[in-house]
């Protein structure tokens, strides 16, 4: 049932997620643009909004994640992580 206390996710990957994080999935539908696919629907929480911004945040880079440094040393670093990826 959707009502104001419930959000939409229409990405099993979040919807997963956002389950691995503890929020309590209440249904899941058919997406109704799409029927391949499904419409998961959560209550609204300070959890869920915490947890989706851990998931939108998580794949930021190298500054984001050891704070302030300054970008040349941040260059080198991310250059040399890509010559030990390509070997």
């Amino acid at each position: 049932m959707l009502t104001m206390d419930t959000i939409q996710v229409f990405s099993q990957r979040l919807a997963g997620w956002l389950m691995f994080k503890g929020a309590p999935l209440i249904e899941i539908r058919q997406n109704k643009k799409d029927t391949q696919f499904n419409t998961f629907i959560f209550r609204k929480t300070g959890g869920v909004s915490r947890a989706i911004t851990q998931y939108n945040n998580r794949g930021k880079g190298i500054l984001d994640k050891i704070g302030s440094i300054d970008t040349e040393s941040a260059n080198t670093y991310n250059k040399a992580q890509r010559t030990v990826a390509e070997h």
